[in-house]
């Protein structure tokens, strides 16, 4: 079962494209920034975002780090926050490397379509898949 807690963390450093996600995800749901994965996984424990759309190269703390700090978290709820993986990486290894972690997808930057990511979005708070 989901969190019901419709609220999107987006996990992003590129400003623009942060604020495009961000713009558009907006529109339906209660979105909070974040520009690197320490702020980021203070934000999951401070704000239990439903979901949370993670770039992996990050400064600070990276995507997997960020990742590993989430899947262990003492409080079960935050540990099986669904994350959604957005980057620029595109190389198998670390795909294979974030779907171990238990992401729902893995995107690259250069193919994602908003409206995908929307749906997909729109799909977890609605079916829990």
């Amino acid at each position: 079962m989901p969190n019901l807690n419709k609220t999107i963390l987006v996990v992003e450093d590129d400003d623009m494209l942060r604020d495009i996600i961000i713009g558009q995800l907006s529109l339906k749901y209660p979105v909070i920034p974040a520009r690197d994965g320490e702020e980021a996984a203070a934000k999951v424990e401070s704000d239990k975002p439903g979901i949370v759309i993670l770039d992996l190269l990050l400064p600070k703390l990276d995507g997997f780090g960020f990742l590993e700090k989430l899947r262990s978290s003492p409080d079960p709820e935050t540990a099986k926050t669904a994350v959604l993986v957005v980057s620029n990486f595109s190389d198998q290894s670390r795909i294979d490397r974030a779907k171990e972690f238990g992401v729902l997808e893995y995107y690259i930057k250069s193919d994602i379509q908003m409206g995908i990511l929307i749906n997909r979005v729109n799909r977890y708070f609605t079916q829990g898949t």
